[in-house]
């Protein structure tokens, strides 16, 4: 995942017309998706907790798969609104 990511990333720059903000936005987004992977695993490993058994393992890999989405969405959403308001700030 880490390199099939990391190559969508390079991409994404490479095409992109503004090559600084879709740096930001790529790093943003990549920085997002592994803080929201480790917090969404987990609260889904305390929430499989209380199911037992199994609970916890699935729990964990549901909750950083859903964390990682987030974290990755949300990530580059700041990254370019972070990278937009610096550009109107300074120039």
């Amino acid at each position: 995942m880490l390199v099939a990511g990391t190559a969508v990333s390079v991409y994404n720059i490479s095409q992109a017309e503004d090559h600084w903000r879709a740096t930001a936005q790529e790093s943003a987004g990549f920085l997002g998706g592994v803080g929201g992977a480790k917090g969404g695993a987990l609260v889904g490993g305390v929430i499989g907790a209380w199911f037992g058994g199994i609970g916890p393992p699935v729990g964990v890999i549901v909750g950083g798969i859903i964390g990682g989405i987030g974290g990755g969405w949300g990530g580059r959403k700041a990254g370019a609104s972070v990278y937009d308001w610096e550009k109107r700030a300074l120039y």
